[in-house]
């Protein structure tokens, strides 16, 4: 007899489709919230691109996940917070980085950028403090601290988003519809979100481009989250983004002839960086399914 035709298997599949259930309504709760939330930083960032909208902003998606939770019944401990999950953490910071210093290298290998910018990278030393040090010697200075302090710094604006995006809609999407297209459409999700700060100032080649890399890391980010039962590794991978790219590899890279194109968050580097690491994650989310399907035969 089939185990879903046995009580027990019957009783499973009842509490599967009441999760599934809740995780719908969780999914439309949160992105109502969070537009509702959203909508007047747009209206007032693009107006005046005042940097704390900005702050604020990143911080929406955390009230609508708390918001959604309370509103349903959940607990702020389903956010993920409670378990810092170092090991995850510190293995996101260094795939990362290692992925944004791979993207940018290749541009530069095609030979549509120069890295580094060695006039910009001579006033950076200047600022640190370290005129006196031969230039590879800043640029590994530089590195170290961004990817350090600069990480710390980035990460409040991205706990925000992360207590959001993979403490609440991550989840409730998995539990809703699947790991994959759970963590596609939260990655739709995420991408939209971002869209009225964009539209009408990007070229529309440049918001798909930004779509696909944004989509993309919601699959690996959406995996990284469940796996690691905590939002702390998806918000060090975040931050890491975030100040890695806009503090160390964008002000020292030198674009040449149709360096648009391939370069920065609306270039086709990042944006295949980003279907790369989500398809790495769907890869993975398959292999482990199909062992514990195995075990449990």
């Amino acid at each position: 007899m089939r185990d879903r035709e046995t009580p027990r298997g019957r009783g499973a599949a009842v509490r599967g489709a009441t999760r599934a259930a809740l995780g719908r309504r969780r999914v439309a709760l949160f992105c109502a919230i969070v537009a509702a939330a959203s909508a007047p930083l747009w209206v007032l960032h693009r107006a005046s691109g005042y940097g704390p909208y900005t702050a604020l902003l990143m911080w929406c998606p955390a009230l609508a996940g708390l918001a959604t939770l309370r509103l349903t019944g959940g607990g702020r401990d389903a956010l993920g917070w409670k378990r810092l999950a170092w090991r995850w953490g510190l293995a996101g910071w260094a795939v990362t980085a290692l992925g944004l210093a791979l993207a940018y290298a290749s541009v530069a290998a095609m030979g549509f950028a120069r890295f580094p910018d060695t006039d910009a990278l001579a006033r950076l030393a200047g600022r640190m403090g370290l005129s006196a040090l031969v230039l590879p010697a800043a640029l590994a200075a530089h590195a170290a601290t961004t990817l350090t302090a600069g990480v710390v710094n980035a990460g409040g604006r991205a706990l925000g988003e992360e207590l959001g995006w993979r403490g609440v809609l991550a989840v409730e999407a998995s539990a809703a519809f699947g790991f994959l297209p759970g963590s596609l459409l939260g990655g739709a999700v995420w991408a939209a979100w971002h869209l009225p700060l964009m539209v009408g100032r990007v070229p529309p080649a440049g918001l798909a481009n930004f779509a696909m890399m944004v989509v993309g890391l919601g699959v690996a980010y959406g995996w990284v989250r469940l796996r690691s039962a905590s939002v702390w590794p998806t918000t060090i991978m975040h931050a890491t983004h975030n100040a890695f790219r806009s503090a160390f590899l964008a002000p020292l890279t030198v674009g040449l002839a149709g360096s648009g194109f391939w370069l920065d968050e609306t270039g086709v580097a990042l944006a295949a960086l980003g279907v790369l690491m989500g398809a790495a994650a769907a890869v993975a989310w398959r292999l482990e399914a199909r062992r514990a399907r195995a075990g449990a035969a």
